[in-house]
């Protein structure tokens, strides 16, 4: 019972972030020349218009559609 609420918090959380990253991936091409020099920084990678912020489109895509879902039909088993 003592876990119970910070592992329901880091399960919010998880879910937050899967459905608005796969909603920020998808928008990403309609948005990325209005970023500081024309290009999002994830870390590790950088998109530009390019053929780059298709590609994080269609991973958005696909979080939207099986990643997120399913991350919230495993967070409410628990």
């Amino acid at each position: 019972m003592l876990l119970a609420g910070p592992l329901g918090a880091l399960g919010f959380a998880l879910a937050v972030i899967a459905w608005c990253g796969s909603l920020t991936l998808i928008l990403l091409p309609a948005y990325v020349d209005a970023l500081p020099g024309h290009r999002a920084s994830f870390g590790l990678f950088k998109v530009a218009q390019d053929g780059g912020a298709v590609i994080a489109c269609l991973v958005g895509v696909v979080g939207l559609l099986l990643i997120a879902p399913w991350g919230d039909g495993g967070v409410g088993r628990r």
